[in-house]
């Protein structure tokens, strides 16, 4: 689904490229981002190398929403929720009518694998409604072939949290609102 308006002004299609502006909502029910892997930066990270969490592309998903603006060239989008059976990921970031792709993401483990992770640390307790998370991720390069890495800047202090098993700042629950 996707809705927006648009408006701009000018004789020449590069003029009315160069002034337009606009915003609204775009979502996807059931679908796969054909070239994307988030669960593997997830399990290549050294304290779930032992949990055997599920890899690779593309990245089924249940749902996928943006709300974006449009200006300059690109789409901003200030929030976007991509959620799937492994994982809940949040987040915000632009994409350029060329296709060029930079944003931010939070992303946590579901339920099963977060009691999955949490088995594979000999941790005996049940994670209720809480998840992993947030890892911190950046999603980079081209929306058709997106990259993603560690934000090694907030990875550093939260795969300490992890390695230190603080489970009250690593385990959250992204659904309720503060």
């Amino acid at each position: 689904f996707f809705s927006g308006r648009f408006k701009g002004e000018g004789l020449k299609p590069d003029e009315v490229q160069s002034a337009l502006q606009g915003d609204g909502s775009f979502s996807v029910t059931n679908g796969e981002w054909l070239n994307l892997d988030l669960m593997g930066p997830i399990s290549r990270l050294q304290p779930l190398e032992n949990a055997a969490l599920p890899q690779g592309a593309p990245t089924a998903f249940n749902d996928f929403k943006i709300t974006w603006t449009y200006a300059g060239g690109k789409f901003d989008a200030s929030s976007f929720i991509l959620y799937s059976d492994p994982f809940w990921a949040e987040g915000k970031g632009t994409l350029s009518l060329d296709g060029a792709l930079n944003g931010r993401l939070e992303v946590y483990l579901s339920n099963l694998l977060t009691q999955k992770v949490l088995e594979s640390w000999g941790h005996k307790g049940k994670a209720e409604d809480q998840r992993i998370g947030p890892f911190p991720f950046l999603l980079v390069g081209n929306f058709s072939s997106p990259g993603v890495q560690e934000d090694e800047r907030q990875m550093e202090n939260f795969l300490s949290d992890v390695k230190a098993r603080r489970f009250r700042r690593i385990l959250a629950d992204p659904f309720k609102k503060a």
